[in-house]
């Protein structure tokens, strides 16, 4: 599982991940219009430093960085608006 507070912490993060394997990471609370940009950015690093095998994506997935890598899964606060709109 990849996470990061900001792109400084992206340093130390990346050094105890494997290269070439899955990650995994979610989008949940960073894709608002003051995060995603940074989101997007740190994202990026990530890709190229780690060079993924393939991408698990836990909620939306930006356009942005859309790639045949991702397997994307919802995530459960909207698999449970999508049940309440039903009722």
């Amino acid at each position: 599982n990849v996470s990061w507070s900001d792109e400084t912490s992206l340093t130390w993060i990346l050094k105890g991940l494997p290269k070439h394997s899955t990650i995994a990471l979610s989008t949940n609370g960073c894709l608002n219009k003051e995060t995603k940009s940074t989101f997007v950015k740190c994202y990026k690093k990530v890709i190229e430093e780690l060079e993924p095998t393939t991408i698990i994506i836990i909620g939306a997935v930006p356009d942005e960085i859309k790639n045949n890598k991702i397997k994307n899964f919802k995530n459960h606060i909207n698999h449970l608006r999508k049940i309440r709109k039903k009722e």
